[in-house]
């Protein structure tokens, strides 16, 4: 047998450390089984953390603790807790001082936004302390870099998301930094600094912040068996979230205590709202999951509330769920590079050249859009650049003005009639002539020159305006084919009611099942995975199968006969041969 007396490399020392201490623990887990549990569950490396509900049964588990370490070579000390009676049971002194959870044990200064513990008060608060480095930016003397911002928003340690609504505006003003395309040593610009300032002004508040340790600390008489779960989702078209709190029925009433938030910024990339509320369920079911494993309470009841409608139908019929997991997955193997989006981002730049010229024209830098590392640096010694992403205004008059291009071609006559009722007043209006296609769907003429159709939604102003007013498109027209197969292609070629479906919260398309249908029949995917194989043709009968013999074989003939050719009795079936 050969035994090691250094550790050999490779073997991470840490991992070594939680192993003996469990394998310690388990070997005493007969004799104390409730320090066992302690030990394995409640550590965090070399820390210990637990509560209990009497000063006896806290004194009887450390002291248990105590010895199983003691077992095992191991010396546990520094004890701290909010009752002076189990520190004085257990030997140490009385708690006199805050702890500071992930302190920086090398020098005094906090290198993160450290969770502080009041013993006595029995309440987290927080720490507002920063390297040197950062103070001048801290307090407003000096204009931050995107380096700075990002050191500073991430210095704050709140793993239990109590600041989520104070550290969403710092997350926020980072995807801003960017969307511009800043560099990392480059000072931000004017309205940056002004977001800038207002974060950092509200930093001293983060110190007034105190959060019980204990849930119902605020009663003295809890009734477990009552205790609920609750999630609250929302989301805006900035950031969305979700927080968990606690409900229980005590003697004064029912009492709610937050448990855990979580935040997140919207994505870079334009979704709806009712997306970013179904996001926000699916953080908020996540959390849940959290929660509730996380805790040795059993929770009778949960419950995640959401004020849109819309998401909890999806959810309650599954079918919105499911595409909307099917569209992100899509979106992670790149299949969003549709040939409708490549042709809206090429109108799009046309737009950013012309605002450029426009730009250079003034003496002000161009925004140029984000590409290869060679092509940026030709750009940056030709003239003075920023890179700025395509903005959500270019790609909409992009779309904009593919959908006038497709209406003039097909309706000229409705367009020119439209466009001319727009200068005068509503008296003189012209009427669409009644042989036109587009009678019957009461057309006008919206602020950006788009044909929209008029229905009998256009009083519910809770609705968004395309689903109130969608765009008429002329069937078979080319623009109409490739905004139909983006679609298909998004719906990842499901069934033509999907796309249908999907097609008319936005746009009015004459015979759209039958556009939709021939766009799945000239789709390739489709054919190679929908098409039936082919049956080949069968091989040519045997010579022997298809050759006369020419033998005689004996036939035997036989058929009834009727009663009224042979005189016999009635109740005899009679045959002849």
């Amino acid at each position: 047998m050969v035994t090691f007396t250094v550790s050999q490399f490779g073997i991470c020392s840490p991992c070594i450390a939680q192993f003996v201490k469990n394998r310690n623990a388990e070997e005493y887990a007969v004799q104390f089984p409730d320090a066992a549990r302690a030990i394995v569950d409640n550590h965090y490396v070399d820390d210990y953390f637990d509560s209990a509900d009497t000063v006896k049964e806290a004194l009887k588990r450390a002291q248990e603790v105590k010895h199983v370490h003691a077992k095992g070579g191991f010396e546990i000390r520094n004890w701290i807790s909010n009752s002076e009676e189990f520190l004085q049971g257990i030997g140490e002194k009385t708690a006199d001082r805050s702890i500071q959870i992930l302190q920086d044990k090398e020098s005094n200064l906090e290198r993160v936004l450290g969770i502080v513990w009041n013993p006595v008060s029995d309440k987290f608060t927080f720490l507002t302390q920063h390297r040197i480095d950062l103070i001048p930016y801290l307090r407003g003397q000096r204009r931050p870099t995107k380096r700075v911002v990002m050191s500073s928003v991430m210095s704050l340690f709140d793993p239990l998301g109590m600041l989520a609504p104070f550290v969403i505006y710092g997350k926020m003003l980072i995807q801003d930094l960017w969307r511009s395309g800043s560099d990392w040593d480059q000072t931000i610009n004017d309205e940056s600094c002004i977001k800038w300032d207002r974060w950092i002004g509200r930093l001293p508040e983060i110190e007034k912040v105190k959060i019980s340790r204990y849930y119902f600390q605020q009663s003295s008489v809890v009734q477990y068996n009552t205790l609920q779960l609750h999630v609250l989702v929302d989301a805006s078209k900035d950031a969305y979230g979700a927080a968990a709190y606690f409900r229980v029925l005590t003697d004064d009433g029912p009492i709610c205590s937050l448990v855990m938030a979580r935040s997140k910024v919207a994505p870079l990339k334009m979704i709806s709202i009712p997306r970013l509320e179904l996001q926000a369920a699916v953080i908020g079911s996540r959390l849940l999951q959290t929660v509730v494993d996380a805790h040795s309470l059993e929770i009778t009841k949960r419950f995640i509330w959401s004020d849109s409608k819309t998401v909890i139908s999806w959810i309650q019929s599954a079918r919105g769920f499911v595409v909307h997991i099917s569209c992100t997955s899509q979106k992670k193997c790149g299949q969003d590079n549709t040939r409708w989006n490549v042709l809206v981002r090429s109108i799009a730049c046309v737009y950013r050249f012309n605002s450029n010229c426009e730009r250079k024209r003034k003496g002000l830098a161009i925004e140029a859009v984000p590409g290869p590392s060679k092509v940026r640096r030709i750009v940056q010694k030709l003239v003075s650049a920023v890179e700025v992403p395509l903005k959500r205004e270019e790609y909409q008059r992009a779309e904009m003005c593919l959908w006038r291009a497709a209406q003039a071609d097909v309706y000229c006559e409705e367009v020119k009639t439209l466009m001319k009722n727009r200068e005068v007043p509503y008296e003189r209006w012209q009427a669409i002539a009644k042989y036109s296609n587009l009678y019957n769907d009461c057309p006008f003429m919206d602020d950006e020159g788009v044909l929209r159709m008029d229905g009998r939604t256009a009083q519910g102003s809770f609705l968004p305006f395309e689903l109130r007013f969608p765009v008429i498109l002329p069937k078979g027209h080319p623009i109409t084919r490739k905004l139909l197969k983006h679609y298909h292609q998004q719906a990842a070629h499901a069934n033509a009611e999907t796309v249908v479906n999907n097609v008319r919260q936005r746009f009015r398309i004459p015979n759209l099942r039958a556009e939709i249908k021939a766009v799945a029949k000239s789709c390739v995917w489709c054919k190679a995975k929908k098409c039936s194989p082919k049956i080949p043709k069968m091989a040519p009968l045997p010579l022997a199968r298809i050759t006369c013999n020419h033998c005689l074989v004996p036939i035997i003939v036989c058929w009834p006969c009727h009663k009224s050719d042979i005189p016999f009795p009635s109740n005899i079936n009679h045959y002849a041969l």
